[in-house]
């Protein structure tokens, strides 16, 4: 398999593919299991990704392992109360095993902050969150990008349903 620097993989993949592809088959959609008082909107916490993925991999004989490669201090971040926030970034791996030996890895990049000692658990969950998506195709309504209705104090904006795994089948 053709390597690169976000997805790497044992030199033979043939027997966890065919696992992969059932497994995806079998995986849930990710549900909303959290709620940020604060901006008012439901988001996907990592127990929730585990719920959605772990069964179908346990049954398919896959098993997926998060590894840190480095933690890094970024510059303190002030706030619009004049408070400091401290901000992290994070390298990380998600490796997915199979049974025989063979594996597949996702790396990325993850960031995160608070005003004490919470920044780089942050950054770790959402960089595993991430990997995640990345390694399964897995759609989300989380848009870490959307700008829309962050701050508001009005209802938390409804989730779209996610399309279920067959009908995801060409992500593969």
């Amino acid at each position: 398999m053709e390597q690169s620097e976000s997805v790497l993989a044992s030199d033979d993949v043939t027997k966890l593919l065919p696992a992969l592809l059932s497994a995806r088959k079998e995986i849930t959609p990710v549900n909303k299991g959290g709620f940020n008082k604060f901006d008012k909107y439901a988001y996907a916490k990592l127990e929730d990704w585990h719920s959605a993925v772990m069964p179908a991999l346990l049954t398919n004989g896959l098993l997926l392992t998060v590894s840190t490669a480095t933690v890094t201090n970024l510059e303190p971040r002030q706030t619009k109360k004049g408070g400091t926030e401290h901000a992290i970034q994070v390298d990380c791996a998600v490796r997915l095993w199979h049974v025989s030996g063979q594996w597949i890895e996702v790396r990325g990049v993850g960031h995160g902050q608070d005003r004490a000692d919470k920044g780089v658990y942050k950054a770790l969950t959402g960089c595993a969150k991430y990997l995640y998506a990345q390694l399964f195709a897995l759609p989300t309504t989380d848009d870490p990008e959307r700008d829309e209705g962050v701050g508001e104090t009005g209802p938390p904006r409804a989730s779209t349903p996610d399309k279920k795994a067959d009908e995801m089948e060409d992500l593969l």
